[in-house]
């Protein structure tokens, strides 16, 4: 499904997992760092764990830290995820 003409392509089981409480999309966190001075994408997503009482120990959690370990990926500007 596409909430926009040029927008990405969902496919119905992430929607599903969304309607279910079971993901969060990230959107535009670039763009609310740059010009609204608001988190980046780490900050987010540590942001969303913290909320939600998700513990250092969690997959969730240790996903987010593994970001920000994963070494440079060709076309992908680090910046962008911490």
């Amino acid at each position: 499904m596409r909430f926009t003409k040029d927008g990405p392509n969902f496919a119905d089981e992430l929607l599903v997992a969304r309607d279910e409480g079971r993901v969060v999309f990230f959107r535009g966190a670039g763009v609310s760092l740059a010009k609204a001075g608001l988190k980046d994408f780490i900050g987010l997503a540590h942001a969303v764990a913290d909320k939600l009482s998700i513990g250092p120990d969690k997959p969730p959690r240790q996903l987010i830290n593994a970001i920000k370990s994963t070494p440079p990926i060709p076309g992908v500007a680090k910046s962008n995820f911490g």
